[in-house]
């Protein structure tokens, strides 16, 4: 007969049965996995690549510009409203409790005023974030479009808000992400603000004329008109067909009411962006066009050299005698009317403009 110990055995067996389940359950792991970090409270750049990225994005947008101008929603932090009013003296404290005393001497360990520039910050960049992924990502619907509308709004309002919060220029440089770096300046100097624009503008002094007073540069294009210009494009060999069609029509049409349309050299495409026509001997431009727009409602194009380079004034120290020929057709030449969407302008348009013009002669 043969005795057995099964106390140690079974608690052997049973070590090496759980040694040998976490071996298999080990092997089945990717040691990889057991050093990853799991961040569900975290959006990376490829979620953020999708419908619901762009909506997280845009809902962090809101929040954040929530942020910078009214606080955070526990009421720990202060926006522009509370720093704005507390360095005005339009707020006595932003505590309650010490309404009693006028404390004009904001404790910056306590209530840091000038924190409010980096809650600007961070709203500035998100808007510009959420902005491109709505655009890239959201479905095509109308609540898509009205979504894009609202940031473009809150992105304007933060730059409004900072330029009547902050007296002088603030030059805010555009840097989030892949955007395009550009610099925005915000001020309520209202002679900044006209120099910034003539600037911007060609140098031009104002959008109405074509008098270049500074060495300016052409950075006219905002996202709103390069978004439109983008689905243009995919209509623009119709457009210019339109436009070819307009012009042929005032091409069979001018010469018999005495203007002279410019020839187009063989062999050259136009896109007809201007239709220009050069006025009989005599015609003052200038009385022709206002007598057009007082007395018919009708309103030429703008010229495409109203004035020569030699006369512009930011030119002017370097002009060393008169062009008479740059003179003469920077002065006789007008802008017909033509889009992409008008119809048969020359029916009436021209004939209208040789009426008038015979009777502007001197």
């Amino acid at each position: 007969m043969h005795s057995y110990s099964s106390g140690g055995i079974g608690r052997a067996t049973g070590r090496g049965v759980t040694a040998i389940l976490a071996a298999l359950v080990l092997a089945a792991c990717s040691t990889d996995k057991l050093t990853q970090v799991e961040t569900p409270d975290q959006i990376t750049p490829e979620q953020a690549n999708s419908p619901t990225g762009a909506a997280a994005l845009r809902a962090a947008a809101l929040g954040n510009f929530s942020n910078w101008f009214a606080g955070d929603n526990a009421g720990n932090g202060i926006g522009l409203n509370i720093a704005t009013g507390l360095l005005t003296d339009e707020m006595l404290s932003a505590r309650g409790g010490t309404e009693h005393m006028d404390s004009r001497a904001v404790n910056e360990a306590v209530f840091p005023a000038s924190s409010v520039w980096g809650l600007f910050g961070q709203a500035n960049t998100q808007i510009i974030r959420a902005l491109t992924a709505v655009t890239q990502y959201a479905p095509d619907s109308p609540t898509k479009v009205t979504q894009i509308a609202e940031l473009y709004m809150l992105q304007g309002f933060t730059y409004i808000l900072a330029g009547e919060a902050y007296c002088n220029g603030v030059p805010v440089n555009v840097t989030a992400d892949d955007a395009n770096p550009a610099t925005v300046i915000v001020t309520n100097d209202q002679h900044l603000a006209d120099e910034a624009r003539i600037y911007r503008d060609q140098g031009k002094a104002s959008f109405l004329t074509n008098l270049h007073t500074r060495l300016g540069n052409n950075w006219r294009m905002s996202e709103p008109h390069a978004a439109i210009t983008l689905t243009q494009l995919r209509r623009l060999d119709e457009f210019i067909a339109h436009r070819t069609s307009i012009a042929a029509g005032y091409d069979a049409a001018l010469p018999e009411l005495g203007l002279t349309p410019v020839s187009i050299p063989t062999g050259a495409i136009t896109n007809y962006y201007k239709y220009i026509a050069y006025l009989p001997d005599g015609i003052d431009r200038g009385v022709l066009k206002k007598r057009l727009r007082e007395e018919f409602d009708v309103a030429l194009s703008g010229e495409v050299y109203e004035v020569p380079l030699h006369l512009q004034p930011v030119y002017e120290p370097w002009a060393e005698g008169p062009l008479p020929g740059a003179e003469e057709i920077c002065a006789r030449h007008v802008c017909l009317p033509v889009s992409a969407v008008m119809q048969k302008p020359w029916s009436s348009g021209s004939i209208l403009v040789t009426r008038v013009s015979s009777r502007c002669a001197p």
